[in-house]
């Protein structure tokens, strides 16, 4: 980074990030972190904004924030219409966590996956689909084999879907999307990429196949 002479605001969005090592070194850089006893210049100024500012390591921002100057949560947003109403569903399976490990406060990714693809997750997944089958749906999955299962049995009870993962080339992944948009794909499948920043209002239908604790 240029010296640091010349700034007046950092701006930090998606600041659930921001107790990330990189983060730090950044706020450092700039002085704008309280740490071993020193205090942060107030000639400048740090923001940061998020719409998920709890963490499930429960890593905290006293460090970098002096006080949540605004909060607006997601039933204000709804209530006040900014925000569709939230129909939430949940499938009964025979999935089995009770062998499933922690790592960072969170489930441990491959024992996740195991305990997924032995159980009927997956296919009681579809099933529900095939039942609002008219609504534009996307899919959050574990791990890519797990999203590559659900897309294959999804096109098997003859949806237009499309997988997205870290693998999938940057045009693939555009036209795609581009796809889903224009309701040329029914579904949507992906691993961990259309979870910050993604913009498609013609979405109906969430799937959370992926078992979490936050």
């Amino acid at each position: 980074l240029p010296d640091s002479d010349w700034l007046r605001t950092l701006w930090i969005d998606e600041a659930h990030h921001a107790p990330a090592d990189g983060y730090l070194r950044v706020a450092d850089h700039f002085g704008l972190r309280a740490v071993e006893g020193q205090q942060p210049r107030r000639d400048r100024i740090l923001i940061g904004t998020t719409a998920t500012p709890e963490r499930l390591d429960r890593l905290g921002y006293d460090t970098l924030f002096d006080d949540v100057t605004f909060r607006y949560d997601l039933p204000e947003a709804i209530r006040d219409g900014w925000l569709a109403d939230v129909h939430a569903y949940r499938i009964e399976t025979d999935l089995d966590l009770s062998d499933v490990g922690n790592s960072q406060g969170d489930f441990k990714q491959g024992e996740l996956e195991e305990a997924i693809l032995h159980s009927g997750l997956t296919q009681s997944a579809v099933s529900t689909w095939n039942l609002h089958r008219d609504k534009k749906s996307i899919f959050f999955c574990v791990t890519k084999e797990h999203a590559r299962l659900t897309a294959e049995a999804l096109a098997r009870a003859n949806a237009h879907v499309g997988l997205v993962t870290d693998e999938t080339p940057k045009q693939a992944r555009a036209d795609i999307v581009n796809a889903f948009k224009n309701s040329n794909l029914d579904c949507l499948v992906n691993v961990g990429v259309f979870t910050e920043g993604f913009d498609a209002p013609g979405i109906e239908a969430v799937y959370m196949l992926r078992p979490t604790k936050s």
